[in-house]
């Protein structure tokens, strides 16, 4: 077991001196109940509401087990958690984003799921899924539910110009030109460089989709196995600011409200997203959502004649170490995931944003009316969910990933070549250098 690096070390002392912790209700509604808290970074109201909903199936098929629901922002997340756990109160389900599950592994602060898993049936997990959280030779969350990346693009500004959506990033940055238009506030595209979610998964998607990697082995052991600083990572920060000039002004510094407000507001082109963005479309703007196509995401040059794709495997649970009542938690995340008119429901609270992770629910799942009604969404999503890389699984599941993420590595690489005006090698380099310093934590 690795020691907590130095960065989660300084965090941890800093909240615990001054008592900045995240607390959670835990007064029973009823004596004598379990009450088990969980903590997601689900902020939308259609997904609390959706969560609640699950709770309430538990709760009346497990009268002696009350859940306590908190939602936690993906950006502070990481540090809430880590608060919390200094502080001996974590919650007993706290949410995972991409890697955590395996840094917290070795930080020695999980329980492993792997009963959670055997109940659910290993052959029922899709094998990606199933494998983002296994490290060990043992299984560190449960994984809720995947989401396809794509491009989404103006279809109906596309047709009535003739156009179709780009296979090529070199197609891709002529049709931002050709389309941008500020002067009518209208852009080709959106960039962002905040630190935040958003940031991760556009430079993840260019990045798959041109053969870029993080490390040159399924088990990195040490510094000299990142290769971040490569030819096909530098291509793709170098298309990223190529494409930046047909984004609107200010968005290297934009998180996820900025550009929705671009994207959902038709001010926009085309942009690289999971589909959650068509989500928030149904959600937001549902009056764009018959204007707005999807297609395979461009691919660089270094992919060859390699069709590309992306899968971002995104949110699920954890249980953790010194939860206060572990096994009333794991009850509620196996009754979640093997009741599938549960689970399905849940999936569809926002529809398109989630999609199943267990064959026995697919078919109840993809046959939904609210997702009939976009054909072309679902035919597109089952093809990146066959054939689509997948996040962190470039590599193999490792400790590294969760460090990346929290540290906001990528996106200050952009800010570095956005903001600063670095070369796009000088950039890449610096994070190279910084991946580096995480493996050296693990390592020494």
């Amino acid at each position: 077991m690795v020691r907590v690096n130095r960065l989660t070390s300084y965090i941890l002392a800093a909240f615990v001196a001054m008592g900045l912790f995240l607390g959670t209700a835990i007064t029973p509604a009823v004596a004598g109940q379990k009450v088990v808290n969980l903590w997601t970074l689900m902020t939308q109201p259609q997904r609390i509401e959706g969560m609640q909903k699950v709770i309430a199936h538990f709760e009346k098929a497990h009268p002696d087990i009350k859940v306590e629901l908190s939602s936690v922002g993906w950006g502070e997340a990481h540090t809430k958690i880590m608060a919390a756990v200094a502080a001996g109160n974590p919650p007993d389900i706290g949410v995972e984003s991409y890697g955590w599950p395996i840094t917290y592994s070795q930080m020695g602060i999980l329980q492993p799921v792997d009963d959670v898993i055997a109940a659910i049936g290993e052959d029922n997990y899709l094998p990606q899924d199933l494998k983002l959280n296994y490290y060990d030779g043992h299984h560190w969350g449960v994984k809720l539910y995947g989401t396809p990346s794509v491009l989404y693009y103006r279809k109906d500004i596309f047709e009535a110009k003739g156009l179709k959506p780009p296979k090529t990033w070199d197609e891709m940055l002529a049709l931002a030109e050709v389309l941008n238009d500020p002067a009518n506030d209208f852009y080709g595209t959106v960039v962002t460089g905040g630190s935040a979610e958003l940031t991760n998964v556009m430079v993840w998607d260019f990045m798959s989709n041109n053969g870029a990697t993080v490390f040159n082995a399924n088990r990195p052991a040490t510094p000299d196995d990142v290769v971040f600083n490569s030819k096909e990572t530098i291509e793709t920060f170098e298309f990223l600011k190529k494409l930046h000039k047909f984004s609107p002004p200010g968005s290297e510094s934009w998180g996820s409200a900025e550009y929705s407000t671009m994207f959902h507001t038709g001010r926009v082109a085309m942009v690289a997203d999971m589909m959650f963005g068509h989500a928030r479309i149904l959600s937001t703007a549902p009056d764009m959502a018959d204007k707005i196509g999807v297609a395979i995401l461009p691919t660089g040059p270094s992919l060859g004649d390699r069709r590309g794709s992306f899968l971002y495997n995104t949110v699920g649970f954890m249980v953790f170490k010194d939860a206060p009542e572990p096994e009333a938690a794991k009850k509620f995340l196996t009754y979640l995931m093997t009741n599938d008119d549960v689970y399905v429901e849940w999936l569809l609270c926002y529809p398109f944003a989630m999609w199943p992770v267990t064959f026995s629910a697919q078919e109840k799942f993809f046959n939904a009316p609210a997702l009939q009604r976009f054909p072309e969404h679902v035919k597109l999503g089952l093809d990146v969910l066959e054939t689509g890389s997948v996040t962190a699984m470039f590599h193999g599941a490792t400790p590294y990933w969760g460090e990346m993420e929290a540290r906001h590595t990528l996106s200050a690489v952009m800010q570095r070549m956005l903001i600063d005006k670095w070369p796009v090698e000088k950039a890449v380099a610096e994070g190279a250098k910084k991946i580096k310093e995480i493996v050296e934590e693990y390592t020494e």
